[in-house]
């Protein structure tokens, strides 16, 4: 449900988004089409969010891209933790549309 209001928030602002059931096939998919920014879940299957940055980052082509940390346990020291593992953002669900605006603006230096 979450992928989906992304989903339609993003393309309702005419960005083109590509969907990844999980973090392994996120990074089988960067193979084919570099993104311009990746929001990853933290509790994604197969590999979380956490593993996939770390694989992101492992690659040279791949290492600048702005990644962008989406979870719904927001607890106290979440955001920092997201950070120190090197995300360029965070977001906590359910997902307000002026903060990822605001988020992505910033990311692709629009704003």
């Amino acid at each position: 449900m979450n992928r989906e209001l992304l989903r339609e928030l993003l393309s309702a602002r005419d960005y083109v988004v590509e969907e990844a059931e999980n973090g392994l096939q996120a990074l089988e998919m960067m193979t084919q089409r570099r993104p311009d920014v990746l929001l990853l879940d933290l509790n994604m299957p197969v590999l979380d969010g956490f593993a996939t940055l770390r694989k992101v980052r492992e690659q040279p082509e791949l290492s600048g891209l702005p990644v962008l940390a989406v979870t719904a346990s927001a607890m106290r020291g979440d955001e920092e933790k997201a950070r120190e593992a090197g995300f360029d953002g965070y977001l906590s669900k359910p997902v307000k549309s002026q903060i990822l605006f605001h988020e992505l603006d910033r990311l692709l230096k629009k704003g």
